[in-house]
Formats: structure tokens, C-alpha cells, sequence
């Protein structure tokens, strides 16, 4: 089975680092060494990509680059050609792409924000707060993709049971101080009485227990 035709862009694709950028400098073939036909791509291709600059409706683009080539150039061109020339600059921009997730949120971030900027010009306030909308969460996203995920995981932290309060930098309350606390608050009745309960049995305290000096005469 015979191989496809090779595409324009795969051409192009084809083409060495050098070799392009000696054509975009000079705009001659035969000094690139690049068919005709090619370079004309490589013309529309570029146009396309700056057209692609101040419009990111990829339709419109398209239209701009027949009309561009139509009248410019002098050449026909459908808009369906067109359209397939604006998909291959984009196509060939994003080639061998190494831009983060954090780059491209902040890169749409900034045009939301310069969208929301050109609504409020025109008094389009409603299409300026989506767009103010659109910008914070891709400032958001570009925030949370900044930060280190392993920072942020959980980290299992053991702590014997046995471990006392005074290794932890701190000392265990007496069931007086306990009272006295509660007292401040007014828990005196049967609530407070719960709650001393339950947290002296908690810290593993033993309440004081005061003891009456017997005399010998009482043995």
C-alpha cells in the first residue's frame, strides 16, 4: 500500500530549524532552497499566526486571512482553505510545546483581564464581569499549579499514646484547675459536672482528694 500524499504542514514540519528561519529572514526560496510552493505556505502560515494575535476566534481568523489573500495577494482562496491554513499555524505553533499548565493559566488569565479591560471601554458591563470571572479562575488555577503538590500532601505523623504532655512542651491540668475553668464560664450545675467527667477521665486525671489530719486521740 502506497503511503498518503505528505501534507503541506508535514512539509513544513519537515523543514530544518535553519532552513526556516533563513527563508523568514530573506523571503526567498531559491536562496532557502524550499519549493515555491512551500514557501507561499509558509507565507500564509505566518500571516495566519499574526492575524491569530488580536483574534482568538479561530472563524474569524480565517476569514481574515481569504480576504487578506484575495485582495492583497491577488490570489483566490476559499474559506475552507483558509480555515485549514489558520488550524496548520496553530497545529505548528504548539509543535514539541513545553509551556506548563501554571504558563497557560497565566497566560489566559492575562487575556481575560485585557478582555474585561476592552468590554468596560464599550460599556459592555455584563460581558466584562464574565470576563473578570473567566480571569480569576484562571489566576486561581495558575496559583494552585504554582505550588509544589508533594508540599501539600498529607503527611502521617506518629505519636505514641504513652507520649506526657510535658515532652509536648506543655503540662497536664489538676482536676482543681479543671473546675476552676469552668466555673469562669459558669458550668457548675450537672453540665459542668459532665464535662469535668469526661476530661479528667480523658487526660487520665485523679481528683484531689483532700485528707483530714487524725489525732491520736481519735485512733
Amino acid at each position: 500500500m502506497k503511503p498518503g500524499p505528505v501534507s503541506m504542514l508535514d512539509r513544513v514540519k519537515q523543514l530544518s530549524t535553519e532552513t526556516l528561519d533563513k527563508y523568514l529572514e530573506t523571503r526567498d526560496a531559491n536562496a532557502a532552497a524550499i519549493p515555491a510552493e512551500l514557501a507561499e505556505y509558509i507565507d500564509w502560515i505566518n500571516i495566519a499566526a499574526n492575524f491569530s494575535r488580536d483574534n482568538f476566534d479561530r472563524r474569524s481568523v480565517a476569514i481574515q486571512l481569504q480576504e487578506h489573500i484575495e485582495k492583497v495577494l491577488g490570489k483566490p482562496m476559499s474559506i475552507n482553505r483558509a480555515q485549514r491554513i489558520v488550524d496548520d499555524s496553530i497545529a505548528l505553533l504548539h509543535t514539541d510545546c513545553h509551556i506548563t499548565a501554571v504558563e497557560w493559566n497565566a497566560l489566559y488569565a492575562d487575556r481575560m483581564d485585557q478582555l474585561a479591560e476592552l468590554n468596560k471601554s464599550t460599556n459592555n458591563m455584563r460581558e466584562a464581569r464574565r470576563c473578570t470571572e473567566s480571569a480569576l479562575r484562571y489566576h486561581v488555577a495558575a496559583s494552585d499549579n504554582s505550588v509544589d503538590p508533594a508540599l501539600t500532601d498529607f503527611k502521617h505523623q506518629l505519636i505514641s499514646p504513652d507520649v506526657k504532655m510535658e515532652r509536648m512542651g506543655g503540662r497536664e491540668l489538676t482536676a482543681g484547675e479543671i473546675k476552676g475553668m469552668l466555673e469562669q464560664y459558669g458550668l457548675t450545675d450537672k453540665e459542668g459536672q459532665r464535662i469535668l467527667d469526661e476530661a479528667m477521665l480523658e487526660l487520665g486525671i485523679v481528683e484531689d482528694v483532700e485528707f483530714e489530719e487524725v489525732s491520736e486521740e481519735t485512733k
